[in-house]
C-alpha cells in the first residue's frame, strides 16, 4: 500500500508538500475504505481536483520520477531543470523525494535528494509511522566523508564490514540509484531491498493520458477470469460493442508472402525471448497502427493475436472491427480496465492522470462507484480529475478528496477536504464549484476580453 508520498522543489512544488491515504479517525463514513496491512491503516480511494496548471500532473511526474530512477537506474538529465523557477533561490537548493509505504508486511520509508546534475542523498529506513525511531536500512550522502551507511545489525558480520568499505571506496557508482545497485549483490543481509524496490517499481501502477499500456492482449490471451471481466465491462456500457473476439492469424498469412522481412524479424524475436514454457514462446508487437499484436509459436506453428469487436447492423448482423476503428473514448476504457482488474484482485497502487480523458462522465462515475461500494477490493485507486460529478459523499470520504491550488506567486499546495469542517451531508459538488475550497480557475471578467477588437470579419 501507498501511505504517503512527499515532493519538495519540483516544477511548482516549491515549499515540502504530501499527499497521504492515512484515514481521518473522526470520520464514521465508508469504513470499508480502510485497508489494514502491518498494524497501520491506509485509505483504497482517492481523487485530486485542481484547475488546469495547478500542479496535479506534477505531482504525478514526481512520482514517475522515482520510478524512472529505479528502474534505469538514473535520472533523466531533463530533471535537474526542473526545480521551482519563479524564485532564483531554489536553483540552489535540492529537489526532495519521499515515498513511504507497505511492501510483503513491512513499512517502508524512501527518500531521494538531488541537485542538478548530481544525486545528494538515498535513503531506505524500516519506517517507524512517527510512534518509534525510523530504522535504517541504508543512508547515501554523497557530501559525508563515508557516503554510504548501513544499520549497526549490517556491520555485526566481518564480510558485511568489508562490503561496506569496498562500497565507498571503488564499488559504487556516482549518481547511479544506490538502492538499484545494492539489490545487484547477493547478500541475505540486504533482503529487504528487494521487497522495497518492488513496490516502488511495479507495485505503483501510473496511467498518464498518453499512455498505451502493453500486456492487455497477453493478459486477455492468457486469463480467462480478466477476458471474462473485460467483456462485461465493455457490454455493461453499451459503447455498441457485443462481444470481443481474439483472432488466430498464422504469422505467413497475416504478414503475407511479401513481406519476407517482417517474418524473419518476428522469428527472430521469439527465438531471443525466453519461452512461457517448453512448448509456447511469446512476444508482443504494435502494428503499423499502433494496434497491440501477440505472436505465439506452439507445436502447432507460429500465430498472430490480435483483438477485435463484435458489433451488430441494423439487421442484427455481426460485423468485426479492429481496435483502431473504435473511439478514442472505447480505447481509453480498455486502456484502464488492467488498472482496474488489478486493484480489485490485487494488493497495487494504481495511479491514474485526468482519468476522465475521452470517457463519458456517467461511465467514470459508475466505474468508481462500483469500486468504492466493493467492499472486497484489494488495491488503491488514486486519480487526478476536473469532472465534478464524482463529488460525491456516497462515493468518497472526506479525507479522499484532496485538492491542488497554485498560488499567485506560482507555488502550488495539495490539501484534503478533511481540512475543512464540513457536514457529512453537505453538497461537496456544490461547495467546489462555489470556489469554497478553493483548487478552481479564475478567469476574472470575460466582459473586459474585448474580443470584439479582433473581428476581421468586419
Amino acid at each position: 500500500m501507498l501511505l504517503r508520498f512527499v515532493v519538495e522543489n519540483f516544477r511548482s512544488f516549491r515549499d515540502s508538500t504530501e499527499f497521504n491515504l492515512f484515514p481521518y479517525r473522526k470520520l464514521g463514513k465508508l469504513k470499508h475504505h480502510i485497508q489494514r496491512g502491518s498494524g497501520v491503516d491506509a485509505l483504497k480511494l482517492s481523487a485530486i481536483y485542481g484547475a488546469n496548471a495547478s500542479g496535479k500532473s506534477n505531482f504525478i511526474r514526481a512520482i514517475r520520477c522515482v520510478q524512472h530512477y529505479l528502474v534505469k537506474g538514473e535520472l533523466p538529465p531533463e530533471i535537474f531543470t526542473e526545480h521551482f523557477r519563479l524564485d532564483a533561490d531554489y536553483a540552489r537548493k535540492p529537489t526532495v523525494f519521499g515515498v513511504e509505504f507497505v511492501a510483503q508486511e513491512q513499512v517502508f520509508l524512501y527518500a531521494l535528494k538531488f541537485d542538478r546534475n548530481r544525486i545528494l542523498g538515498e535513503e531506505l529506513y524500516r519506517s517507524g509511522l512517527g510512534n518509534k525511531s525510523d530504522e535504517p536500512i541504508f543512508v547515501f550522502d554523497a557530501q559525508a566523508d563515508t557516503v554510504l551507511r548501513f544499520s549497526d545489525a549490517f556491520y555485526a558480520s566481518s564480510k558485511n564490514k568489508l562490503l561496506a568499505e569496498l562500497l565507498n571506496e571503488s564499488l559504487l557508482k556516482k549518481n547511479r540509484s544506490v538502492l538499484l545497485q545494492l539489490t545487484e549483490i547477493e547478500n541475505n543481509a540486504l533482503a529487504d531491498l528487494h521487497t522495497a524496490i518492488e513496490f516502488l517499481k511495479n507495485g505503483i501502477n501510473l496511467i498518464t493520458p498518453d499512455t498505451r499500456p502493453t500486456g492487455f492482449l497477453s493478459e486477455l490471451i492468457n486469463n480467462t477470469d480478466f477476458l471474462n471481466f473485460t467483456r462485461n465491462i465493455v457490454r455493461s456500457f453499451h459503447v455498441g460493442i457485443q462481444d470481443l473476439k481474439i483472432e488466430r492469424i498464422p504469422l505467413r498469412d497475416y504478414f503475407g508472402e511479401n513481406e519476407p522481412e517482417a517474418i524473419r524479424h518476428v522469428l527472430q524475436q521469439l527465438n531471443q525471448n525466453p519461452p512461457l514454457n517448453i512448448q509456447r514462446a511469446e512476444i508482443t508487437m504494435r502494428s503499423e497502427t499502433g494496434d497491440e499484436l501477440v505472436i505465439t509459436s506452439d507445436p502447432e506453428g507460429v500465430f498472430v493475436h490480435r483483438l477485435s469487436f463484435v458489433q451488430k447492423t441494423e439487421n442484427e448482423q455481426e460485423s468485426v472491427f479492429l481496435i483502431d476503428d473504435q473511439s478514442d473514448g472505447t480505447r481509453r476504457l480498455l486502456d484502464f480496465l488492467p488498472a482496474f482488474l488489478y486493484v480489485l484482485q490485487e494488493k497495487k497502487t494504481v495511479i491514474i492522470d485526468e482519468i476522465e480523458r475521452s470517457l463519458h462522465p456517467i461511465l467514470i462515475k459508475q466505474l468508481i462507484q462500483k469500486f468504492s461500494a466493493d467492499a472486497t477490493t484489494k488495491g488503491q485507486l488514486i486519480f487526478t480529475t476536473h469532472e465534478s460529478n464524482l463529488l460525491d459523499l456516497k462515493i468518497f470520504r472526506r479525507d479522499e478528496i484532496w485538492f491542488t491550488e497554485k498560488s499567485p506567486t506560482g507555488v502550488s499546495n495539495l490539501y484534503p477536504l478533511s481540512r475543512f469542517q464540513e457536514h457529512h451531508t453537505i453538497d461537496v459538488r456544490r461547495g467546489y464549484l462555489s470556489g469554497r475550497y478553493g483548487a478552481i480557475p479564475f478567469m476574472g471578467n470575460l466582459q473586459d476580453l474585448n474580443w470584439q477588437e479582433y473581428d476581421t470579419a468586419a
